[in-house]
Order: structure tokens, then sequence, then C-alpha cells
């Protein structure tokens, strides 16, 4: 009978174990996603998945040359999911070769940074087609950047034509006044409207997989379940209790005996 105890309880450890491992992953990851985000959102952009193919080829060549005129950084964001169900987000950077570099707020990940400005001056500076991180090209990658396994992958590559650009594109390095100059000015090269540019006419909102919520659901019941595994086996041993008292054991070593395999279970599958 103990036996069958020690081993029930060791079966809903180690559930509770798995469980709360892919809780805390999904919770990690939506945090995460939350954060690249956010990232550069006090910045102002423009939003480019509206455009056509050859308008987005139009956008870059003449977003290019503003750069190199007046000097600022652009950073292109997109996201796609991969065929294991992770997220890839692609950031393509401009970066005008009169500045002396990029200088905006990096992204940084639980206490990682993943990209900041010398990743964008260092892809600026290599050859066309190169990228760091996300890949399979090994010869075209620069260098790698950090990832959440099977969770998130980062990639940073040049903006160079209309196909690398995403789903928005921010601007850094230019005032309220200079950007808007320079939508009207990308308005008129493209023929679209400024208003189209600067409005945002889709979007998707980001939440935790059914497989997160159903672990966070078992979570709670595979931890009621133990304590009341517990319980009862706690009060169906009471009756062993005035025997361990007659042969000297305390109350409390009695209770640790009791609960000892799954104290032990415990740490050990965590």
């Amino acid at each position: 009978m103990k036996k069958t105890w020690s081993v029930t309880n060791l079966i809903v450890i180690i559930l509770l174990a798995a469980s709360s491992f892919v809780s805390a992953k999904g919770i990690l990851e939506m945090r995460s996603m939350r954060l690249v985000e956010s990232w550069l959102s006090d910045k102002p952009k423009m939003y480019t998945a509206q455009l056509t193919d050859s308008q987005k080829d139009e956008f870059v060549a003449v977003l290019r040359e503003f750069s190199e005129e007046r000097g600022f950084t652009a950073v292109s964001r997109n996201r796609e999911s991969l065929q294991s169900g992770s997220a890839l987000y692609t950031f393509s950077v401009l970066v005008p070769d009169s500045a002396e570099g990029a200088d905006f707020e990096p992204l940084d990940l639980l206490g990682t940074r993943v990209v900041d400005g010398s990743v964008a001056r260092e892809i600026s500076a290599a050859n066309p087609g190169s990228y760091v991180g996300y890949g399979n090209d090994a010869f075209s990658r620069v260098e790698t950047l950090p990832s959440i396994r099977a969770g998130l992958y980062f990639r940073v590559d040049r903006l160079e034509s209309g196909s690398s650009l995403g789903r928005t594109c921010t601007v850094i390095g230019l005032d309220d006044g200079e950007f808007q100059t320079l939508v009207n000015d990308l308005s008129s090269a493209i023929g679209v409207s400024a208003d189209s540019l600067t409005t945002e006419m889709s979007g998707s909102a980001t939440d935790m997989g059914l497989i997160y919520w159903f672990c966070e659901g078992a979570f709670v019941v595979l931890a009621i379940v133990l304590c009341l595994l517990t319980v009862t086996h706690s009060l169906l041993e009471l009756r062993t209790l005035g025997v361990h008292l007659m042969l000297g054991w305390s109350r409390r070593a009695f209770a640790a005996e009791l609960i000892a395999n799954q104290a032990a279970f415990l740490p050990v599958c965590v």
C-alpha cells in the first residue's frame, strides 16, 4: 500500500512539473513578444502592409535616397510563424552612409541584449544579402543573436528592397515636423495618401496558445490532487501514530516520514 501511494504521488508530481514548465515557458514567451512589439513604440512609424510589391520597391528606393539626404535611420519590422510554431521577428535596418552610426534604444529581453545600434552598424557595413541571427545560409550570416529556444527567433538584415520591407517602418532621428515632411514626400513619390502611411489598416493580437492555457489549468488541478493525496494519506496513517509514539517517535518525525517521498520527488522533478 505504501508503495502504491509513493508511485501515485510520483506520477502526479512528474505531471505537475511538466505542466509548470510548459506554463512558465508560455508566460515568458508572451512577455517577450509584448516587449518586442512595444520596442521603439515612442518613435514615429509608417505602416506599409497595405502597399503593393511595386509600391514597396519604390518606397524603399525613395526612403534610401531621403535617408542619405537627411541622415535618419529606419527600422522595418515583420513577424512570421515558422513551421515549428515559433515566431520569427525580422528587423530590416537602413543606416545612411553619411551618418556615423545608428543610435537607438536597444531591445533587451529577460536581461539579455538582442538588438542595438552596434548590430545595425555591423549589418549595414556588411556585404549585400548578409544578415544577423536566424537563418540557414551560414555563409551570409555575420553573427548570431540570442533567442528563446523553440519560442522566439530574431533576424536583422539590410533594408535593400521592397521584399525586405515589413509591416511597419520606424524612423529614428527626425522630429515630428521632419517626419511629417518625409511622409508627404514618400506619399507623393509612391502615389498613396499620407494618411494611409500613418494609419494602421490592419493588425493582429498576440496571445498564448491553447496548449499553454491547458497546462495552466492542468497545473492547478494537479496541485489540488497532490494536496488531497497528501491529506488522505496522512489521515489514513493516523491509526499508526500511537504505535510510533510508543516507539519514541515525535509527531514532527512522524509527519516528516509521511511526506519524505513527496518532498524528495518535487525538487528533483522541478
